[in-house]
């Protein structure tokens, strides 16, 4: 993959995937990670997918026994797959049309983006689906937005503090703990 100015580096391409490791969304020493359950070396409990068509994967019949074998498989999806169909529930998530909020791309660029109309119900945006159960975990405000959340990403992910909604207003990229705009791509 190239920019107009560089070549993108990175250990992952997926949508956000620096993003969520920044969240603490990884293994840490020691722990298991996706890898470890694709490759049938551990099943924890329960999973939860994000996204229902993440990759062939979603479709592989060994894949998804492997991720079937975990107590409870929720999915979050907007098509059918083999693996919403071996869910035990499948949550109805909003394209990337429907919903807002903002990711980290493989340069550690923090970009907002915008709804473009509304999802009709019961879908609901990945984040307002992942809120909804921490909710009901006794965790969050039902009552959040993404700017809320972004807010929160900002007062306890180190090197995002200074990522104001000012500074993404109109899809802005900025450079995780520089924060000074680059300009589109």
């Amino acid at each position: 993959m190239k920019s107009k100015t560089e070549w993108i580096e990175g250990d992952h391409a997926g949508a956000n995937y620096a993003g969520a490791r920044d969240m603490g969304l990884a293994p840490r020493p020691g722990g298991h990670g996706l890898g470890d359950v694709l490759a049938g070396t551990w099943t924890p409990r329960a999973i939860i997918v994000g996204d229902g068509a993440f990759s062939a994967a979603a479709d592989d019949a060994g894949e998804v026994a492997r991720l079937r074998r975990a107590r409870f498989l929720a999915v979050a999806g907007r098509t059918a797959t083999a693996l919403t169909t071996a869910a035990d529930v499948v949550l109805p998530a909003a394209s990337l049309a429907q919903k807002e909020g903002s990711f980290t791309n493989v340069q550690g660029r923090v970009q907002r983006f915008e709804r473009a109309f509304l999802p009709p119900p019961p879908v609901r945006a990945h984040w307002e689906l992942f809120l909804l159960l921490a909710v009901a975990l006794g965790w969050g405000d039902r009552n959040w937005t993404p700017a809320d959340v972004r807010r929160l990403i900002r007062e306890e992910v180190e090197g995002y503090g200074d990522v104001g909604e000012e500074e993404l207003a109109g899809g802005g990229l900025m450079k995780k703990g520089l924060f000074v705009s680059t300009g589109a791509l």
